[in-house]
Order: C-alpha cells, then sequence, then structure tokens
C-alpha cells in the first residue's frame, strides 16, 4: 500500500482509514498502514497474550494477527473479516476489522481529543474522535496496541542504535527551515515553497538525546536565523549549494557549544528493571510475594479493573509488593501489575500474575432413582464435597417440578414422589449445584412406573338396529380397553358359544373400534344376531352388542308412482366406454351413462376417486352393451344409434350378452356405482326415493356430438320412468389397449 499520503504542508489536513468492529467505527492514519489482505486462516501459538490470534505468512513473510475485538474487550462472532497490515519497529502486525468503510480526508481541527476520563493513568488507546455522517469514529493508536500487548516491542531511546539503515532519515536527523522563519523537524518535501533540507550523521543526534539540549538547540538556531536576511535571500533565488554549506558551518558551530553545556551527565540513559516478570499464587491463602525494582526514573504501579478486583499492590523501597485474594473458583485466573516509569523514553513494565483455582469435587450416589407407580417411599441421594467447606443446592427440574418433591439435609438430599395416574411411566431430574463457579452441576435421574390398572373391557352402545337394506358405510363400536388385548366375534347367542350369523360382518376392527356391517333382508321377517367383544380370559367378562335388522321389502323401489323426468333437459351428463381388442371375440362394447337433473350439481373428486350429487333433482344410471366398438388410434368412440331393451343377464358371463341392450338393476350396496340400471330422486342432498330398472327400451339418436336419449323404463314394483334428454356427453375412455397373448 503507497503510505506517502500525508499532504500537503500548510493544508492542516490528514487521510483516515474508515474500519468497523461490529457496530462500531474506527479509523486509523492510512500513513502507517502497509497493506489491507483477505482474511486467511492462521495458526495459532501457545502461550500468547490472548488479544493474539495467531501468525500467517503471505510472501513468505512472517505476520502476526491480533485480535482487534479482543484487544478492546468486545466479543468475538467469528466473522472472517479483512486484515489490516502495519509495519512498527521493523514488526510486521496485522490487525484483525470486520470491514473496511473507506477512507476520509479530515482537517485536524475535526479531531476531538479524549478527556482525562478516557486517557486515565492507564492510557487509552484512542487518540481522538472524529464526528462523522451523524456517528462517531474512534481513532486508534496501533503503536500503543501493540506495545501494551508486548511491551518489548516499543521504541526506546537505547534502541535506536540497534536501528540500523531504515528507509527514511538513514543519514541522520533532518531539519528543514522554511521562508518565513520557521525551523523544524520534518519529511523532505518537494516543489517550491516547501524548503530545503539539511541532514546530520546519527552520531550527532545521538549526542543530542537530552531534551533540554535539544530545544536550546532548536531555540538558539531559531532566534539566530529570524534576523538572517541573507540567508533568506539566498534560500529565495534557490542557490542551495550555498544554503547547504552555510547550514552546514552553522550546525556544527552550535554543536560544539551544547556538548559542553549539557555536559556527560545529559548522556546517561534512563532504565527501569525488574527481578521477574511473572508471580504465581496459591488458589487459598497465598503469601505476598515482593518484585525488586531499580531504577533512575521514578515510577507508579497501575492496573486494570478486572486486576484489581483480586491484586493488591504496595509500592515499596527497592520494590513493589503483590498480594491476592483467595480464589474459590477452580479456574485458573491471571492479571497484571504495570510500572509506569516517568522517563518518556522507557517503555512500561508488565509483570503478570497468575493464581491457581481451587480443587474443589461435587459427586453424588446414585446416578439415578426409580420409583412405583403408587405408594413409593422416599429415597435418599448421597452428596459428597471435597476440596474444603462448598455449599450447595437441590432442586426438581421443570419436567418433574409437578410430582416430585426434594428436601436438602447434611450430606444427603430426599427425593418423594406423588402417585403416577398414568399408565405410562414419567421421568424428570434432580439437580444438585454448587455455588463454585466451574464445578458443575449434577443431575440424578427419577424415573416412576405408570399406575397399575385392573384388566377390563367396555362399548359405547349394546344395541345396533339396521335397515332391511344394506349399508354400505355401517356402524361404529367404540371399544374401552384396559391393560387387556380383544377381537370381536358374531355368534346368535350373548357369548361365544354360539354359532356365527352370516348376514353380520365385522369390518375396520382396529386398537379402539370396529364396525359392523349387514346384508339386505330378503325375507319379510325381521331378524337378529350379536357381536360379542371377548378378551379371552376369565378375569375379564365379555360384552355382548345385540343386532338386529328390518324384515326385507317385496320390491327394491321404492316409489309410490309413475316418476316422469322433466328436469334433465339443462342439466348434466357423461359416458364411459370400455372398447374391445381386435383380438379378441367379445360380441359387445360395455358403455356406463350418467344423466342428471338440471338442479342438481355433480362434484367429482380425482383422490381418492369418489363422486356426489348435491341439490334436489332426478339421476340415472344405465348400463349399456352395444355392438362391439374397437379401440382407435383417433380415439373417437360413438354410442350407435338405435333401440336398447332392458334385460337380466350374468354380469360375470361374457356370452350372455346381447348388443343393444340395457342391464337391468339389482341389489345395490352403493348410490353412486350401483349394480346395473337405477333411478334414483334427491331432495337438499338426500336420497328420498331409488328404484331400479327391470324393463322397458331407451332409443338412441344423434346429430354430430349431440345425443337425443328418449328412454321408458319400468321398475320391479311396476312403476313407469319416462323421459327425454338432448345434449352432448362428456366422453371418457375406461380402459386401454392390452397386448395380444402368445398363443
Amino acid at each position: 500500500m503507497d503510505t506517502n499520503i500525508l499532504l500537503e504542508s500548510g493544508t492542516n489536513e490528514l487521510e483516515i482509514l474508515e474500519f468497523t468492529l461490529g457496530d462500531n467505527h474506527y479509523g486509523i492514519n492510512v500513513a502507517k498502514i502497509r497493506e489491507i489482505l483477505s482474511y486467511q486462516k492462521v495458526t495459532p501459538v501457545p502461550n500468547t497474550h490472548p488479544s493474539v490470534e495467531g501468525i500467517f505468512m503471505p510472501r513468505e513473510v512472517m505476520i502476526t494477527v491480533i485480535n482487534l475485538k479482543k484487544c478492546l474487550g468486545m466479543e468475538d462472532d467469528g466473522q472472517e473479516g479483512l486484515f489490516i497490515i502495519t509495519n512498527f519497529n521493523k514488526l510486521d502486525v496485522a490487525f484483525h476489522v470486520d470491514q473496511v468503510v473507506g477512507i476520509h480526508r479530515v482537517s485536524w481541527n475535526e479531531i476531538i481529543k479524549p478527556d482525562s476520563t478516557i486517557n486515565g493513568e492507564d492510557g487509552s488507546v484512542a487518540t481522538g474522535v472524529i464526528k462523522m455522517d451523524g456517528k462517531l469514529v474512534v481513532i486508534l493508536d496501533f503503536e500503543a496496541i501493540v506495545s501494551s500487548i508486548s511491551p518489548e516491542t516499543g521504541l526506546r531511546v537505547n534502541d535506536i542504535e540497534q536501528i540500523g539503515e531504515r528507509s527514511r532519515r538513514s543519514d541522520g536527523l533532518m531539519f528543514i527551515y522554511r521562508p518565513g522563519g520557521r525551523f523544524g523537524k520534518r519529511a523532505p518535501q518537494t516543489g517550491a515553497g516547501q524548503g530545503r533540507e539539511q541532514r546530520f550523521p546519527p552520531f550527532f543526534c545521538l549526542r543530542l538525546r537530552s531534551l533540554r539540549c535539544k530545544v536550546l538547540l532548536y531555540n538558539m538556531l531559531l532566534h539566530f536565523l529570524r534576523p538572517c536576511a541573507i540567508l533568506r535571500q539566498i534560500h529565495d533565488n534557490q542557490n542551495f549549494y550555498v544554503m547547504k554549506r552555510v547550514w552546514e558551518l552553522l550546525f556544527f558551530a552550535v554543536f560544539g557549544v551544547l556538548s559542553v553545556a549539557c555536559g556527560e551527565q545529559e548522556l546517561e540513559r534512563a532504565f527501569l528493571k525488574l527481578e521477574t516478570t511473572n508471580l504465581e499464587f496459591e488458589a487459598v491463602g497465598a503469601a505476598v510475594q515482593t518484585v525488586a525494582v531499580t531504577s533512575n526514573v521514578d515510577w507508579d504501579c497501575t492496573m486494570s479493573d478486572e486486576s484489581r478486583a483480586w491484586i493488591s499492590v504496595e509500592k515499596r523501597t527497592g520494590g513493589v509488593a503483590v498480594a491476592v485474594a483467595d480464589n474459590s473458583g477452580v479456574e485458573s485466573r491471571s492479571g497484571a501489575v504495570t510500572l509506569v516509569p516517568a522517563s518518556p523514553d522507557l517503555e512500561p513494565k508488565r509483570i503478570t500474575v497468575v493464581q491457581s483455582g481451587s480443587s474443589y469435587t461435587l459427586s453424588v450416589e446414585p446416578a439415578s432413582l426409580s420409583f412405583a407407580g403408587e405408594d413409593a417411599p422416599a429415597q435418599e441421594i448421597a452428596v459428597t464435597v471435597g476440596g474444603g467447606t462448598l455449599e450447595w443446592t437441590v432442586a426438581a427440574d421443570e419436567a418433574c417440578r409437578s410430582w416430585v418433591t426434594v428436601v436438602r439435609k447434611e450430606g444427603t438430599a430426599v427425593v418423594t414422589v406423588a402417585d403416577n395416574p398414568a399408565t405410562e411411566p414419567r421421568s424428570g431430574s434432580v439437580v444438585i449445584s454448587a455455588d463454585v463457579a466451574g464445578v458443575g452441576p449434577k443431575a440424578v435421574k427419577v424415573v416412576q412406573e405408570g399406575r397399575v390398572l385392573q384388566p377390563s373391557l367396555g362399548v359405547d352402545v349394546r344395541e345396533l338396529h339396521f335397515g332391511s337394506r344394506a349399508e354400505m358405510l355401517g356402524q361404529t363400536v367404540n371399544v374401552a380397553a384396559v391393560a387387556v388385548d380383544w377381537k370381536v366375534v358374531t355368534s346368535d347367542t350373548p357369548d361365544t358359544s354360539g354359532n356365527p350369523v352370516e348376514w353380520i360382518s365385522i369390518v375396520s376392527e382396529r386398537d379402539s373400534y370396529f364396525i359392523v356391517n349387514v346384508e339386505t333382508n330378503a325375507t319379510l321377517e325381521e331378524r337378529s344376531g350379536y357381536v360379542v367383544v371377548t378378551s379371552g380370559q376369565d378375569d375379564v367378562p365379555d360384552i355382548a352388542v345385540a343386532v338386529t335388522q328390518e324384515a326385507g321389502r317385496e320390491f327394491l323401489s321404492d316409489l309410490t308412482g309413475d316418476a316422469v323426468m322433466e328436469d334433465l333437459p339443462g342439466g348434466g351428463g357423461n359416458l364411459s366406454v370400455i372398447p374391445v381388442d381386435d383380438w379378441t371375440d367379445f360380441r359387445t362394447t360395455t358403455w356406463y351413462m350418467s344423466l342428471w337433473g338440471a338442479d342438481l350439481e355433480y362434484v367429482k373428486v380425482s383422490w381418492p376417486y369418489s363422486v356426489g350429487y348435491y341439490g334436489s333433482g332426478s339421476r340415472l344410471e344405465m348400463t349399456i352393451r352395444s355392438s362391439v366398438i374397437y379401440f382407435n388410434d383417433d380415439n373417437e368412440y360413438w354410442l350407435p344409434e338405435g333401440t336398447y331393451r332392458v334385460v337380466t343377464e350374468d354380469i360375470y358371463d361374457e356370452n350372455s350378452r346381447e348388443p343393444f341392450t340395457v342391464l337391468a338393476g339389482s341389489e345395490s350396496n352403493s348410490v353412486i356405482n350401483p349394480n346395473g340400471s337405477w333411478y334414483y330422486r334427491l331432495v337438499e342432498d338426500e336420497y328420498v326415493g331409488s328404484a331400479p330398472i327391470v324393463e322397458g327400451t331407451v332409443t338412441v339418436a344423434r346429430n354430430g356430438e349431440a345425443y337425443t336419449l328418449t328412454f321408458d323404463f319400468v321398475d320391479d314394483a311396476g312403476y313407469r320412468i319416462t323421459g327425454t334428454r338432448t345434449g352432448a356427453l362428456e366422453l371418457k375412455v375406461a380402459s386401454t389397449p392390452t397386448p395380444q397373448p402368445a398363443s
């Protein structure tokens, strides 16, 4: 990254890189940035500072990664983000941030210096705050962050001799004289009006370590140059060579004077040395430890709030005394005491303080408790504590709090349970918890058996009554069984000793119910029987449900007179055909025709397949045999014209079928798909009349897609059913061709 981004002198501006950590915004001087890289996987390094995330090596250069969120006391949410690469004192450091917002040019006047509440005695990494677009951007001092993590990385005056060659100022300290009499230390500039530079050898700069000497030199030069019109004229005329020689003579003359004035005592280096930088303490009753300190400058002690909570420090002659409070937790803890020297040439010294955790243990016996479903006695849990005095509590968890009671006693927890009203077992846990962080809770599982019930059987009905006709859906009997299996049998007696009843059938027998169906009573007398629910156990009585059926009727028709289907015009109709394979020798093709009145609604559901008729009006269902109609590729099929007569046939005997006939109606359990041909009458969705067609004719005429159907039928009671319907019929091909079998 190009770091030559400092703006021209006199503009009073700089450029700031804005980045984010979570929802907070921060900034850094662009001149301090080497480059910005995308996140790369880092390798953790053991026993490093908590804020050090690890290392990585782009372009074969090892770089330390600092997690800036951890360093600033923020929660690390695991975002990959970006790396801001910096270089301080020949040390490459990457700072892990979330996002980079952009670069802003700001004036120094816009930067608000933090007050003493932020920059306290411990120092702060915030050097200023900028209000930008309604948000506050905190300017961070990355050098201070690195020094706080590892004080040894800070640049000290006594380290200058080890710096070696540097890209800037490698040839000595550089001073610039500007027109107008200003004189100061600056980076080299180019261009008109930027002034001229003069460099001095490193040995000359090192001799001016003393701040007092530097200030004295600066003031002498400043007061000397201000009245020097000839030097200013030479500078304005761009006579660089003459200017350079004058500067050299001037600086070496002043240097000789200052060498005598400052004296050798000014060259003595400040120092601060510690006997050790690491202290370890026991968890309880740890003795005070003293760290010897030698220094030729004054110093003071400081700590973070977290460390101050359990570390006490006292400054003494020749050192510092450190004491710690007892650690009641099982986890070790660490803190630090920082020695801050009064000299600006020295870096603070850090004493790391580590205290071990307590050796508490908590155990319970047994690991689980089992209780009977009723009248269960109390049971005890033994609680053992190791490592010292440890307070503990016990409570039932939410899953069993309503039926488990637990009481704490000396060394035990007494557990009692309420009776279980259900037959199923139930469970929960009793939890013993210590009041010391790091000692995990112990859970004891509590299991209670279900209530033991006596076996029994029960039903919701004891009598079933059916009409003379067979019922498709039957009647349901619900069974209440307790701790017993059961089955259902038919019998002509109220127990299992009788004979089976053939006209009663049991369908859909399930765990909690069964369904009873009956056949149509063809006799003219009422009949009865039983269904018996039995477990087969002597201690569980059988249950008999009485079944009665009305006497049969002389006719299947329930009409009381002739029926004229006057509502067919404007109604609906459909036609299904079963074509014949051309390799067969069938005599007929079967058609199924449905006609319904204008005030009836036909509803069809594809799956599960079912149809229904709703409203008020008449319906006519016919099974028709025509001459042979073969399968064709055009999928066009027409019911042949002609007169069809009603006949009775064996529906299972293909040879009994004749063309141009209508199959007579017979006993049926379904009003949707009856056996043969039937007439139906509905009033407000309810069937109020039905009749099988046993005699008569229907005439079929066709004009294009429209059929004219004229029928004159007779039911089994002798009543006529007549009507005419003209209109198209919705066609459905009810089968597909089958391959001819091998001969």
